[in-house]
């Protein structure tokens, strides 16, 4: 049986290496059964195989990567996956920025951007605008505030 051309979905590569590796089914088993060609499906478990090694190397340098932060005493911040709550601020930032500067304006250059971007952020929002999650005072006043109550104390 031939199958030169035929392509195959994700879900269905899955299901075979799954068959190959957890419920140990040989190859010659799922070629049979099948009609997929010995070679297409030893290509997926080296492609398989390939992606765990990657997936390794990935992990090793993420473990190294923790321990040069805790060297220095920073301390991470991940979320699990689907929680949106840990970015909350800078999304929020973000939409604000958007909504109330970059939309209502057309720049005629990178540098041009820059430089209202610049205003925006350090004249306008850190200085002037109120923030919600500051009890409706400027950052500004929130540090001041802050180091009153830190000098207080």
């Amino acid at each position: 049986m031939t199958n030169k051309g035929k392509r195959y979905n994700q879900e269905f590569k899955s299901d075979i290496l799954k068959l190959i590796q957890q419920e140990k089914r040989s190859v010659a088993s799922i070629v049979t059964d099948f009609g997929v060609s010995e070679q297409t499906v030893r290509n997926w478990l080296k492609q398989n195989r390939d992606s765990q090694n990657s997936d390794k190397v990935k992990i090793a340098q993420l473990e190294a990567e923790l321990k040069e932060l805790e060297k220095y005493g920073i301390i991470r911040s991940i979320s699990r996956k689907g929680n949106c709550w840990d970015n909350a601020c800078a999304e929020t930032f973000f939409s604000t920025i958007k909504s109330e500067r970059l939309h209502h304006r057309t720049y005629k250059n990178l540098e041009e951007a820059r430089l209202d971007i610049f205003w925006y952020i350090e004249c306008f929002y850190n200085r002037q605008r109120r923030h919600q999650a500051l009890g409706y005072i400027t950052p500004v006043a929130f540090l001041e505030k802050y180091h009153q109550m830190k000098k207080a104390a």
